[in-house]
């Protein structure tokens, strides 16, 4: 049976977005082939439960965890087990450089890479980004090798077979009763420490869901916010984000992978980008007219915020338009094109 390493980073200061969404490819990919994984991490308890929450009809063959290791170090260690195992490499972090991606095409490794920057030059067999932002004209001088093939747009967004199931059954928001808000799985400098109290005042009439992970800093203070006030429910750790999700009719979000899965069932949104690697599916997601999008958490107060929420629960016709616009742009099958590449192309079942 083929045997493919991921390679990813994963805690509480990245979040479990590249885990995640690799774990989504390990399950679709499962029933032809054994998965392991390589995880960097700061908070070792955090990713194994997170994996048990999440692995639900199909088995790790390993999971491996390494500190930070210089980057030769890592090599040699990735090396000896794609080797040992006669594995297949993915590879799903920010270290991954070009002199990274030459050390390995020296040693005669292959190997897909998920990437969000655009910013350098491509040795990898795949290059995937599924971001409305992530066009050909993009990446059209950014590839090393003249096989390098790249997986670009919403064709192929990675996210669980709930939000695909989910999406058939989503319906076109017109009004606002229910947000969602969350900025994934990372502490994302405080964001909600920063917005979650003048929205809650803000809007008295309108529930607020706010989906947290356990391990948030803030996550005592955000308990007491929530318990003070009559319109708010704090889910923490949930695994039920699709349900809460097509429940809602408006979504305050970071531009990361729970951004992708709104869109897939049809969660109009408001964006505020935490970090610079959110930038492209930022201004992606806003030209494609599925999201009202801020900026930088630096440029975006509390009061801005609200405001903009003020005019979206105010203008029904916007609301619809985001909403059906992303129904219709994301259909949810992106992971299961990513297991036919796998299967056809890379393993050639």
């Amino acid at each position: 049976m083929p045997h493919v390493l991921f390679r990813v980073n994963a805690g509480k200061k990245v979040g479990m977005g590249h885990l995640a969404r690799c774990m989504s490819i390990a399950g679709k990919i499962s029933d032809f082939s054994a998965t392991s994984f390589m995880v960097s991490t700061d908070s070792r308890i955090s990713v194994e439960t997170f994996i048990r929450q999440h692995t639900a009809g199909f088995n790790i063959e390993r999971l491996l965890f390494i500190g930070a290791l210089k980057m030769e170090d890592e090599i040699e260690l990735l090396i000896r087990f794609l080797h040992e195992n006669n594995a297949y490499l993915v590879l799903d972090h920010y270290e991954v450089n070009e002199e990274y991606q030459l050390c390995l095409k020296k040693q005669g490794i292959h190997w897909f890479q998920l990437d969000s920057h655009a910013r350098q030059v491509f040795y990898a067999d795949y290059v995937h980004h599924g971001s409305p932002g992530a066009t050909k004209e993009r990446y059209q001088n950014l590839q090393g090798e003249t096989s390098t093939e790249f997986l670009l747009g919403t064709s192929y967004i990675i996210v669980d077979d709930n939000f695909s199931r989910y999406h058939k059954m989503a319906k076109a928001r017109e009004h606002v009763r229910h947000i969602l808000v969350s900025f994934g799985g990372g502490d994302a400098r405080g964001a909600l420490r920063k917005y979650l109290p003048e929205l809650l005042q803000t809007f008295p009439e309108i529930k607020f869901h706010i989906i947290v992970r356990g391990n948030n800093r803030d996550i005592e203070l955000l308990k007491e916010t929530v318990a003070s006030v009559k319109n708010a429910e704090l889910h923490i750790d949930c695994n039920c984000v699709a349900e809460i999700m097509l429940f809602c009719d408006l979504a305050i979000l970071a531009p990361g992978g729970m951004s992708y899965e709104a869109a897939t069932l049809g969660l109009p949104m408001i964006l505020i980008a935490i970090e610079d690697n959110q930038y492209i599916n930022l201004q992606g997601c806003s030209e494609m007219g599925i999201a009202r999008s801020l900026g930088i958490i630096d440029q975006v107060t509390p009061r801005k915020l609200c405001d903009e929420v003020s005019d979206v629960v105010h203008d029904s016709e916007s609301l619809l338009s985001m909403s059906s616009r992303a129904l219709k742009e994301f259909d949810g099958r992106g992971t299961e094109r990513i297991r036919d590449i796998f299967k056809r192309k890379i393993f050639k079942i």
